[in-house]
């Protein structure tokens, strides 16, 4: 079973950004997860939450900014001075750094309306960092399905906490388009094991049990 750093080594730098990720590789951890959301301009950037003001500088909601307004947040202040203007990276920037680690990333995408516009950005974004090893997670069988259909070079999962109806007769899993799923509910674990699919397991809400069949553990380090 793999451990996988949650957002990064949140331990040692602020969460989903490049000194973080970066960590990975100096603590020996060989994959990371991380949360991508597109922005009014079509860019991917990383960030944990729907708004801005809990990891940065800024407040409010980050979608209907562009990158140029988000690249002048800071997000190591809240921190510690040491990280002070680190930034809001571009999920492009991510992947490419994990490739040149060795370090394999697990990206949990926002919904977002604009499923074509999200589809596109992971699309131009895997495509601009090849060599990375990429497992996309997503609550909307849509963009699953869209990510399917054109191929896109990555392992494809379902995110069933935000959407728990994913997963029970959908086309996405009856299709054999996916073959992970993620979940932080212990109620879910057994039924996404009888999809046949590799199960991560998110310790946000407490430890996994020793005795469950997981792919994967996500932990905060």
């Amino acid at each position: 079973m793999r451990l996988i750093a949650d957002r990064g080594i949140m331990s040692v730098a602020p969460e989903n950004t490049v000194a973080a990720f970066a960590a990975c590789a100096e603590r020996k951890v060989t994959a990371f997860r991380t949360s991508a959301g597109l922005l009014a301009d079509g860019t991917l950037v990383c960030i944990a939450d729907t708004t801005l003001g809990r990891t940065t500088n800024l407040s409010g909601a980050w979608s209907g900014r562009t990158f140029s307004e988000i690249r002048r947040a800071d997000a190591g202040a809240w921190y510690s001075r040491t990280f002070r203007f680190e930034r809001v990276p571009e999920l492009v920037s991510v992947l490419s750094l994990a490739a040149q680690m060795g370090v394999e990333v697990f990206v949990e995408l926002h919904d977002s309306a604009r499923t074509c516009d999200l589809v596109d950005a992971v699309e131009a974004s895997l495509r601009a960092a090849p060599a990375a090893e990429v497992t996309l997670f997503s609550a909307d069988a849509r963009v699953l399905a869209e990510l399917a259909r054109r191929g896109t070079n990555a392992t494809l999962g379902i995110a069933v906490d935000a959407n728990p109806d994913l997963g029970k007769g959908d086309t996405v899993t009856e299709g054999g388009l996916v073959r992970a799923a993620l979940t932080a509910n212990p109620a879910n674990v057994e039924r996404l094991n009888a999809l046949g699919v590799d199960v991560y397991y998110d310790e946000v809400d407490g430890s996994a049990d020793p005795t469950w069949n997981l792919t994967g553990l996500i932990r905060q380090m």
